[in-house]
Formats: C-alpha cells, sequence, structure tokens
C-alpha cells in the first residue's frame, strides 16, 4: 500500500516575508515646499505686517462718500409755540484725533474714519439746518458751526462713545450760542443728540437721531 503524498509537496506555501523596500526606491520623495511667502525661487512674495512700521491709512474723498453726506438727520424742536420738524447734516473741515496712534497723522479733513473720530477727538463743525419755523423758507433754514469733542467709552468708541460740544447758530432772525450732549453707537453710525440754545425761542431744545458716514 503506497502511502500519501504529503500537503506540502502538492500546494507548496511560501511562508518568507516579502523583502522590504524603501519607498525612495520606488518613487522619489517630493521637494520641499517653499518657504511662506517665497516662491519656488526663493523670492518673496507676501509683504509680512511689521508690528514695529506704523503707516498712515489711504483716506480720500469719493462720489459715495459725497452722497452719504447728503442724508439729513432728523430732528425734533420744542420751542415756545411747541414742537416742530426739522433737519440737520453734518461737515467737518477740520478734525484732530487725541486717541489714535501718535506716529500717524492725526489731523483730518472732510473724511474722518469712525474709530478716528468715536475713540477721541475734537473737530470744527459745521451744520446746514432747516427747522418748520413760522414764516417763509428764508426764515426756516439756518447753520451752526462750532467744536465738538468725542470720548469713546466702549471698543474705542466702536460700541459706545459720546460727545460735548458748543456752537453758534444764525437763522435770519435769530442768532446765539448753543450747547449739546451727545451718545452714539454701531461706529458713530447712530446717535441721540441734545442741543440746548438759551435765546432761540423759536427751538429752545433740539433732539437730534445723527445719521452720519465717515
Amino acid at each position: 500500500m503506497t502511502a500519501a503524498a504529503p500537503v506540502n509537496s502538492l500546494f507548496p506555501i511560501h511562508l518568507a516575508p516579502p523583502p522590504l523596500v524603501a519607498p525612495c526606491t520606488e518613487l522619489p520623495l517630493p521637494e520641499p515646499a517653499a518657504p511662506p511667502g517665497r516662491d519656488e525661487h526663493g523670492a518673496q512674495r507676501v509683504r509680512w505686517a511689521d508690528v514695529g512700521t506704523a503707516r498712515d491709512p489711504d483716506v480720500a474723498l469719493s462720489l459715495e462718500w459725497a452722497v452719504w453726506q447728503l442724508v439729513p438727520s432728523p430732528q425734533l424742536g420744542v420751542g415756545e409755540d411747541g414742537a416742530l420738524f426739522g433737519l440737520r447734516w453734518q461737515v467737518t473741515p477740520l478734525l484732530y484725533s487725541f486717541a489714535t496712534d501718535a506716529r500717524l497723522t492725526r489731523w483730518r479733513t472732510l473724511v474722518a474714519e469712525p474709530i478716528v473720530r468715536q475713540s477721541g477727538s475734537i473737530e470744527l463743525f459745521v451744520s446746514p439746518e432747516y427747522l418748520a419755523l413760522d414764516g417763509g423758507m428764508g426764515d426756516r433754514f439756518g447753520v451752526r458751526a462750532g467744536l465738538r469733542s468725542y470720548f469713546g467709552l466702549l471698543g474705542r468708541g466702536d460700541n459706545l462713545s459720546v460727545s460735548i460740544g458748543s456752537s453758534w447758530y444764525q437763522f435770519r432772525d435769530a442768532r446765539g450760542v448753543s450747547f449739546e450732549v451727545g451718545s452714539y453707537v454701531l461706529f458713530g453710525a447712530l446717535g441721540l443728540v441734545l442741543t440746548y440754545s438759551p435765546s432761540f425761542d423759536g427751538a429752545r431744545w433740539l433732539t437730534t437721531l445723527r445719521l452720519r458716514y465717515f
């Protein structure tokens, strides 16, 4: 009787592990990336911020700015004859900021960024004004000119700021000195200003919802 052939002789099994091959022998390793801010030739392509250098912002007049200045701020006046409606515009010929970086230019003409004004500044302002006074149209248009100072309270004035100021008003038959206080939110775009004019019988008190874009 013939003995059965061993299984391994019929179905050979190779248990030896495969040879280890380094990856670089199959495919070359990728080239190292260029350092941040430089291209493959080593030239600088990104200008990193230098915290030790201060640069003035590029502030200039524009058509968009001019259009926004035409939007008036509504106001309500109270005088001897009762309440009356009014409108007020704002122009800033000159502003000095005392709360910004001392290395930057602190003077602004006409255009002033919100943080420059609301963080802390003093401005010369001219305010054309309309009040629904008795009489013709010539009696209803006037102008105020004066000084106003801002102080930032929260978020360097972005979240909350206040102001105090004084001005000289001129209507046709009314002129005198006014005093005002104000409070502002939303980067100074929205504010409430209370103006008191002791000798202005037609509108001794004025409450203005101040709307402003730069």
